[in-house]
């Protein structure tokens, strides 16, 4: 893959890119030129493309902590997942017991590249009994 390197002179929503290079040296002059000081940004050409040739899409699910019955896996075709290990961190989301009363069921979200739904929710629950076996379930 080709890496390029972008100079920005971005501030929260303020300016944005001032140029593309090939080498990080031609960024870091033109940074140095033009009295830049946010960092240089690395971006890999085609980084994506091979995954959605292998009929890959990128996937979010969410997992209770406890119980598998609560996963959703949701695809976005925009969606900015730069690596294909799963992310799992913990989160807390209010749903009403029996009684009514709202608990928080600890949920875990995971990033994945799979060919459809049902291969992330198997893929999910794998990962999750790996994350239950290492942490426990709390």
């Amino acid at each position: 893959m080709t890496t390029i390197y972008e100079v920005s002179d971005r501030e929260y929503s303020d300016g944005g890119t001032v140029g593309l290079y090939s080498t990080r040296e031609d960024a870091e002059r033109v940074r140095a030129a033009l009295n830049i000081e946010n960092d240089i940004i690395e971006h890999e050409l085609d980084k994506k493309v091979d995954k959605f040739k292998q009929g890959l899409r990128p996937f979010q699910v969410i997992i209770a902590l406890k119980d598998s019955s609560d996963s959703v896996a949701r695809s976005w075709s925009d969606m900015n997942i730069d690596t294909e290990e799963i992310t799992t961190w913990g989160r807390v989301e209010p749903k009403r017991n029996q009684d009514g009363n709202i608990v928080h069921t600890p949920m875990l979200i995971m990033y994945m590249w799979v060919h459809d739904e049902q291969h992330a929710l198997k893929i999910a629950s794998e990962r999750r009994a790996r994350y239950i076996a290492l942490r426990g379930n709390k």
